[in-house]
């Protein structure tokens, strides 16, 4: 029998408000706050070592079932919490979809209206947490911009490039 490796992989997601409804929000404008990170944990091929997380901004509460909830005052503590939050879980692998071209870019230029530094979130003692920014063209996919996020000794992957290149739109 063959000893699979069994990475822990966290999903992650971010939720943003548009000061104007009919344009994307702009991390730039005050107002197009970053209001929610949502996060699953689980170790590869190990359904039962799953588990959720909502980290947001507000007054509500929100209850969802098999969920670990976490309110914050306001975007830079939710931002923070964020990652503390990969600190705990201490993840080998984060996987988005379209985090290199919006959510990390995202989350980083908020913070830089404030003048914070991206808090640490690596496992390497005395290395911080680092922004990357690549930008490169082709003519087939044209001028791209990318921001990741360094998180030494963990693997990050962004799912949108592979599925945009492998999976086209058919045309019904």
């Amino acid at each position: 029998q063959i000893d699979v490796p069994r990475p822990l992989i966290i999903c992650m997601d971010i939720e943003v408000y548009s000061s104007n409804a009919s344009a994307m929000p702009d991390p730039s404008i005050k107002k197009d706050r970053l209001f929610m990170i949502s996060v699953v944990s689980q170790r590869y091929l190990m359904p039962n070592t799953s588990k959720k997380y909502i980290l947001y901004t507000g007054q509500c509460n929100i209850d969802v079932d098999e969920t670990d909830t976490r309110a914050f005052s306001t975007e830079r503590n939710l931002i923070e919490a964020y990652f503390l939050l990969i600190k705990e879980i201490n993840p080998d692998v984060i996987i988005g979809s379209n985090i290199f071209m919006f959510d990390f870019k995202y989350i980083d230029t908020r913070l830089q209206r404030k003048l914070i530094n991206l808090p640490s979130s690596s496992r390497v003692q005395g290395i911080g947490t680092e922004r990357i920014d690549i930008n490169w063209s082709s003519s087939v996919y044209g001028f791209n911009d990318y921001v990741v996020i360094n998180l030494p000794r963990r693997t990050i992957i962004d799912i949108y490039q592979y599925v945009t290149k492998e999976y086209k739109l058919q045309i019904v």
